[in-house]
């Protein structure tokens, strides 16, 4: 069913000051307003807010599926211990309704949208803000609502990251590869992610060790780009590898000799690693990052 602009029958505005019910009506224009939330108390301060969905349009502008969250901070000054309503009023509904990528802040401040990129320079990978002054909503024209959607949401380019994305805000579409590595794993198989450079390689990398944790086996990440890795030569390297299985499993340290011949080194190895598994008592995927930095040919090391 197509949403469009309007507010819930059943809203309840009862917690909400005038000037508050007034900015929710605005924001009708554009959005479904589909639920209020109960206060939130942050030591002496309450937050009131609500729960909107975008229109179809707008839900494919802002690449949004889900419902977003609309935080109020009535107060002349942010402070930043303000974003943890965010998280506070999505503990208590259900968590699946708002989208985790992007949340509106509406603050007294005439400084927030200054404070809120300010904040989001020092964090990157925190949701997309859509920062609000309550004065801006004493004119009638609402067409400041989509140009400050535009300013501070769109202009984010995912893409554009200098360093990969450690966590699931802005990590999406890919569920289906995440899930076919930890499947082919979990059946003993090995499996490999191509792609060009800035493609979201490393991120996928992160998306896969986050969903490991739910398919209860344990995820290693090898960064072979790191000159500790790719210097080492072979029997150092599988050295290397058993001590920071041993250290990110939380295992008793052991020293660590594999001897010389390759065949001392494979054996060794493969001994070690059974002794691993077996302490930590859980399959265990390890997966080598840029691995080309350690392949024939393409080594990062000349040995």
């Amino acid at each position: 069913m197509a949403t469009t602009p309007g507010v819930n029958p059943q809203f309840e505005y009862r917690h909400f000051t005038p000037d508050e019910r007034s900015i929710i009506t605005r924001f009708s224009t554009y959005f479904y307003v589909t639920s209020a939330i109960d206060p939130i108390d942050i030591g002496n301060s309450q937050y009131r807010g609500f729960l909107m969905r975008p229109t179809d349009d707008l839900a494919i502008l802002m690449n949004v599926e889900r419902e977003i969250l609309v935080i109020f901070s009535a107060y002349k000054s942010f402070e930043a211990r303000s974003l943890k309503a965010f998280d506070l009023a999505i503990e208590a509904i259900d968590q699946r309704r708002p989208d985790p990528s992007v949340r509106f802040i509406i603050s007294k401040d005439n400084m927030i949208e200054a404070s809120i990129r300010n904040y989001l320079i020092k964090d990157p990978e925190y949701p997309v803000i859509i920062p609000f002054c309550f004065d801006e909503f004493r004119g009638n024209n609402n067409s400041f609502i989509l140009a400050r959607i535009r300013s501070n949401h769109l202009i984010r380019d995912l893409f554009a990251y200098q360093s990969p994305l450690r966590n699931e805000h802005f990590y999406f579409g890919r569920e289906n590869l995440t899930s076919a590595v930890i499947d082919l794993h979990k059946s003993g198989q090995q499996s490999g992610v191509f792609g060009l450079r800035k493609s979201g390689k490393t991120s996928t990398i992160f998306a896969i060790q986050r969903k490991s944790k739910s398919a209860s086996c344990r995820c290693i990440i090898i960064d072979c780009q790191d000159t500790s890795v790719h210097d080492r030569t072979y029997s150092e390297l599988l050295e290397y590898m058993i001590v920071e299985l041993r250290k990110q499993l939380g295992l008793k340290q052991r020293i660590v000799s594999l001897g010389q011949r390759s065949s001392e080194v494979s054996d060794g190895f493969k001994i070690a690693i059974q002794q691993i598994l077996s302490e930590a008592q859980s399959d265990v995927l390890v997966i080598f990052d840029e691995i080309e930095n350690i392949s024939p040919i393409t080594a990062a090391s000349e040995h």
